[in-house]
């Protein structure tokens, strides 16, 4: 079994999975009904890019080729309380493989390892028993009884809770985590330049777009991987100082001592700029461990190191 992002896909592919699987709209990750593969794509590509929800297509591994069986979701993405929910969906003529089980299991650890949400919630129609069951064995507790007309049983998974079975890691290849967590990144790293090209419109013009970018992205790689900062909020910190204050500015001595100093990332962030306050901001803001000033491509270097 495999998840395969949705833009590897034709319409005409998707169609033959949907045809004749239709059902009301946002209860599974299928189209709703009436709509057209086309229109949901655009939908499901749009949430994407903005980090609402994901959707994948199931792959299973066939003897002769590979087949899409199914589709799976985590949507309604919170990123303040670290939350979501999870649906999934197999084709009827898919059904009684385990298909479901993996693909949520997959979905699941996604969303714990890649996204790092804390929480995910699903609600299952009561006389649903095969999706119950593989809602329970992920670790899922029974929650309130929705009070919705199809009397849908609510559910919720705390990462804490998550039940990992011996090929956990082997369900999540390494390379397919690693592309979803790049690609989040990128998605929080453009939409952190949007908010400051909004708040400090001569910051970008002062730097250009492109170059913005590139110095937002080495400074969330080196925040991810050189800090171990995994937050949102410690991300969009040290990009948002890195347009604001200089490029390399957490390699500037006194912000690199308290950036990876043993403090609680809050208390590091205070401690910074205690430490701007107390220096000249043009020292932090010259900084470059590579002499003279950050050039995009120099940038650009750093990122692939990070």
């Amino acid at each position: 079994m495999r998840l395969q992002i949705i833009d590897k896909y034709t319409v005409e592919v998707l169609e033959r999975l949907f045809r004749g699987s239709n059902c009301e709209e946002n209860q599974l990750p299928i189209p709703g009904v009436g709509e057209r593969c086309e229109a949901w794509l655009e939908r499901v590509r749009a949430d994407a890019a903005a980090g609402l929800s994901y959707v994948w297509l199931m792959e299973s591994d066939g003897a002769a080729a590979a087949a899409v069986v199914g589709t799976v979701r985590i949507g309604a993405i919170c990123h303040r309380t670290r939350s979501g929910q999870l649906s999934y969906w197999v084709a009827p003529r898919h059904r009684s493989r385990g298909h479901g089980a993996k693909g949520a299991r997959m979905a699941a650890a996604l969303a714990f390892l890649a996204l790092g949400l804390k929480r995910l919630d699903t609600w299952i129609a009561m006389e649903n028993i095969h999706s119950r069951r593989i809602a329970e064995r992920l670790g899922f507790q029974p929650g309130r009884e929705a009070a919705k007309a199809n009397a849908a049983l609510h559910y919720r998974l705390e990462a804490s809770d998550f039940r990992s079975e011996e090929d956990a890691m082997l369900v999540i290849r390494e390379e397919q985590l690693q592309a979803f967590r790049d690609e989040e990144l990128r998605r929080l790293v453009r939409a952190k330049v949007d908010a400051v090209a909004g708040q400090y419109p001569a910051v970008i013009d002062r730097l250009t777009k492109p170059t913005a970018m590139e110095i937002a992205l080495a400074a969330a790689l080196r925040a991810r991987n050189g800090y171990q900062f995994h937050g949102e909020y410690e991300i969009e910190a040290v990009v948002k100082l890195a347009l604001c204050v200089g490029p390399y500015f957490d390699l500037w001595p006194q912000g690199h001592r308290v950036l990876t100093s043993s403090q609680p990332p809050q208390r590091k962030f205070s401690a910074l700029n205690e430490a701007l306050s107390a220096h000249d901001w043009e020292s932090a803001a010259a900084f470059s461990p590579i002499g003279g000033s950050a050039a995009p491509e120099e940038l650009a270097k750093g990122a692939a190191a990070g």
